[in-house]
């Protein structure tokens, strides 16, 4: 079969692209099959002040304070990404829109991965990174220079920091009977790719990040996709989805609901003190354990419309809980008491066992912790995982 690689324009063109735009992408394939699994989303970093001298940051310092979120890496720069059909029947529209996609890119490979894992060409492209001092680094771009006195001091600039991530979305997260899966203009019509950029506060963290350097944009933005010729087949194939919520936790003991327009199998959720949101100089990613975490209870009705209750009391069955939830049942991966005692990561969650639709059925999560006697809101980010067949 003959392939075809594609670097598309985004519609609504322009040199540069900052926080909070939105960047919509009209996927061609007419005539041809999408290869699904494999869409990227690539650019080009610069911050102010930024030329092929200086990198995407200002100084040439290594020391400078200003970091991405090591785990999280590019994807941090997609605040929201939907994907629409024209012509998919009754799931024709919006097939997905999750917000607050970079934290759940931090649970996602926090569970999933360790810090090692990101010592790979996959992750590097991603600008993902074993430690945050190391995503220093990446974002400087290719250079040559020699070291001196512990500090780097380039003799030769190559190019600004540039990316290419796969993000975790439905088009990326297909499964087909019928081996690679694909798609077809028969099946869904047009498909519009849309992602909004995340701000400033959402992508860097560090001193730096507040007092030298507070914008930046994207320029040479593309989508990056394989066609491959028509041979006249559709396979069924099943798209894992996403939805998400966010709640406010203020108290000691607090009940959240949920009731979202999905068919469900899992929810994982982390938190974030509400105070420490706007601040660039923290990182505003980290998935912080409350104060005084004593129980979770999540309550729901099944698929036989059963009520079923699941009570946490214990950190570790907590932590696995939450492991499962998001995919992988090995608990090797970088969600570790170390890690927790340093409120970077620590999620929670639960495999249903079975799909639940959400639109039909509450589901319940009772939090019991020292929110309320610490005086301090957090937000928990809550992430349902779904499926739609096409």
């Amino acid at each position: 079969m003959s392939v075809r690689y594609i670097s598309l324009e985004p519609v609504n063109l322009k040199p540069t692209y900052s926080e909070f735009d939105t960047i919509d992408f009209d996927v061609v394939y007419a005539g041809r099959k999408l290869a699904l699994n494999n869409i990227r989303f690539a650019a080009t970093i610069a911050t102010p002040n930024a030329t092929v001298a200086t990198g995407a940051l200002r100084t040439d310092n290594t020391t400078t304070d200003f970091f991405m979120d090591n785990m999280v890496g590019a994807h941090a720069f997609i605040q929201q990404i939907s994907t629409e059909f024209s012509n998919a029947g009754a799931k024709s529209g919006v097939a997905e829109s999750l917000q607050e996609y970079p934290r759940y890119s931090k649970m996602y490979y926090s569970a999933s991965q360790s810090a090692n894992d990101q010592n790979s060409s996959a992750s590097a492209c991603e600008l993902r990174s074993p430690n945050m001092k190391f995503s220093n680094v990446l974002l400087r771009g290719g250079q040559t220079g020699k070291p001196a006195a512990n500090v780097y001091i380039p003799t030769q600039k190559q190019t600004l920091a540039n990316f290419s991530v796969r993000p975790r979305f439905c088009l990326n997260s297909v499964s087909s009977m019928g081996g690679s899966p694909m798609l077809s203009e028969r099946q869904v019509g047009r498909c519009r790719i849309s992602i909004r950029l995340a701000r400033f506060e959402d992508v860097f963290c560090g001193s730096d990040a507040t007092a030298n350097i507070t914008s930046y944009s994207l320029s040479n933005v593309r989508l990056l996709y394989q066609t491959y010729a028509d041979d006249g087949q559709d396979m069924p194939i099943v798209m894992r989805t996403k939805a998400n919520i966010k709640q406010n936790v203020n108290g000691n003991a607090i009940t959240l609901n949920a009731r979202l327009p999905i068919q469900a199998n899992s929810m994982t959720a982390s938190f974030f003190p509400v105070a420490d949101m706007n601040s660039a100089k923290l990182n505003t990613l980290a998935c912080q354990e409350p104060p005084a975490m004593s129980r979770l209870e999540f309550s729901f009705n099944d698929s036989t419309n059963s009520y079923i209750a699941y009570e946490l009391r214990d950190r570790n069955s907590i932590l696995q809980r939450a492991v499962q939830s998001i995919g992988d049942r090995d608990m090797t991966n970088d969600t570790t008491l170390a890690n927790i005692k340093n409120n970077d990561q620590y999620i929670i969650g639960l495999n249903f066992g079975n799909f639940i639709n959400l639109a039909r059925q509450k589901f319940s999560v009772l939090i019991n912790s020292g929110i309320g006697s610490n005086a301090q809101n957090y937000t928990l980010y809550s992430y349902f995982h779904g499926i739609m067949e096409l």
